[in-house]
């Protein structure tokens, strides 16, 4: 088993505790690990948010993109209408 020195690790033990997100300095584990439970939720909140916003804008773009082909098919319909009506007078 490797042995460590005391030399080597205990700067590390009395550095801060700080947040890997934001730099947050908390005093003890506890706050540091409430704090960064906290940003991971405002960090989901945000994909969520941002999901549902991608999501609604692709359905507005097909509902538009069904809007047209219908239209189109109705423009087409109308013009088939008006050929036929025409070949039916002469």
């Amino acid at each position: 088993m490797v042995k460590l020195e005391e030399k080597q690790y205990e700067s590390l033990l009395k550095e801060d505790l700080a947040c890997f997100h934001c730099n947050h300095v908390s005093k003890n584990m506890p706050q540091l690990k409430q704090h960064i439970e906290e940003e991971w939720n405002k960090l989901a909140e945000r994909e969520r948010t941002r999901a549902d916003r991608k999501r609604k804008l692709e359905e507005r773009k097909d509902r538009k993109k069904t809007e047209e082909l219908a239209e189109g098919e109705e423009q087409e319909e109308e013009e088939v209408l008006a050929k036929k009506a025409k070949i039916d007078e002469d």
